[in-house]
């Protein structure tokens, strides 16, 4: 294993990646609110939650693009893209100024350098849009949660992959292999919140519990 030759699956490192991202935000959260709750001053973790959840979510997409910038490959970071977006927009529900993800996605196109290719244009713009469904249905408490969710993930995932896959002339089977990958990371990703979520609410009834005996 070495920079010119990486022998573990795609796949793999993308399960280690998501999931690193994630501890990292977590911890970052939690030295901040905790840092702030040490000096006696009033915490608004929504605040909080904007401010880290964008920065952490900005510098991962800008820095691996970083890597790839002036190659031919420079879709590979496509799916991290996506689920980081998942990640902020649905699971942290973070309300991010609309036009504030379209001014970040305008210096990601700068940076790449296509920012007069019409097809990047047409990506930003779907990806945008894919915030604000995904935003609108996290607030939402809609039936069929996971249903709904995968469905909104791979709608735009499929879209924005499609404009990937012309715009770099990729064949049809990176286009279908990478598509398998999203879905498995995103559906990996949606049982991972559910379980960390399901561990919060057993915590706070043991919580409530012990309180109520006092």
């Amino acid at each position: 294993m070495s920079w010119t030759m990486w022998l573990v699956p795609p796949i793999i490192t993308s399960i280690f990646f998501v999931l690193g991202v994630i501890t990292l935000y977590w911890s970052i959260f939690t030295w901040a609110t905790t840092k702030a709750e040490s000096q006696s001053k009033p915490v608004n973790v929504q605040k909080v939650q904007i401010v880290v959840g964008t920065i952490c979510a900005i510098i991962s997409v800008f820095a691996l693009q970083l890597l790839v910038r002036d190659s031919h490959l420079g879709w590979t970071f496509v799916n991290f893209q996506l689920l980081l977006l998942l990640f902020v927009a649905y699971f942290l529900q973070l309300k991010i100024p609309y036009w504030l993800v379209f001014v970040v996605a305008i210096g990601f196109m700068l940076m790449n350098g296509n920012v007069t290719a019409p097809l990047s244009w047409v990506f930003t713009l779907v990806f945008v849009g894919f915030y604000v469904v995904a935003y609108q249905h996290s607030i939402h408490l809609w039936r069929w949660p996971y249903p709904r969710y995968i469905l909104v993930a791979l709608s735009f995932g499929m879209v924005l992959w499609l404009l990937v896959k012309m715009r770099f002339h990729l064949p049809w089977v990176t286009y279908w292999i990478k598509m398998a990958d999203y879905a498995f990371l995103a559906t990996l990703m949606y049982g991972y919140f559910k379980i960390q979520d399901k561990d919060r609410r057993i915590k706070d009834r043991l919580f409530q519990s012990a309180n109520w005996v006092r």
